[in-house]
């Protein structure tokens, strides 16, 4: 049906065209059969273009280390081994690894990496302990970003304390 002011007889329009009114005008518009199913597909072939370029990164991508092999780096002075601390500002502040610095989700940019972090060989990501999803989550996105030498010291910092290793405390860093 079309669009009827107030005091007019409505009109049956016929179904391939709907009729729109602007104040005294009156405009037919067609529409053409099939033109929702080319825009689909048009959608699918793009999409299945694009997601190649897309990275699947899942928890068998992630290498997790052993406290031995966290240890290492950090008894051995390694500069080239950057400690990655993603718990909220609170908890590093409470206490984390010697070196390590807090970084956050949300600080990750999939769309500009950092490149400093490329300066390092490699990167530990660690949590609380074992069942930490905010250091897996870390790993998976720094992997997403391209970041190459990533890993999980999956047991985290209560393993660390546990060893009786060193643990720093205070603010944030930047």
């Amino acid at each position: 049906m079309g669009l009827v002011g107030a005091g007019e007889r409505p009109c049956i329009v016929p179904p391939m065209t709907r009729t729109f009114a602007i104040g005294s005008i009156s405009s037919p518009i067609r529409r053409r059969p099939g033109a929702g199913r080319l825009i689909c597909a048009a959608l699918a072939l793009g999409l299945t273009l694009a997601l190649p370029a897309c990275k699947s990164v899942s928890d068998d991508s992630i290498r997790q280390v052993g406290l031995s092999e966290a240890q290492r780096p950090f008894q051995k002075g390694d500069d080239s081994v950057l400690f990655i601390d993603p718990r909220p500002a609170e908890d590093y502040a409470a206490g984390h690894i010697p070196g390590a610095v807090n970084l956050r989700l949300p600080d990750v940019d999939l769309n500009d990496p950092d490149p400093a972090l490329n300066r390092y060989k490699l990167l530990i990501v660690y949590g609380d302990n074992p069942g930490s999803s905010t250091a897996r989550g870390m790993v998976k996105k720094l992997l997403t970003a391209e970041y190459k030498h990533v890993r999980l010291f999956s047991a985290g910092l209560d393993s660390w304390k546990a060893a009786g290793m060193p643990v720093s405390t205070g603010g944030a860093t930047p």
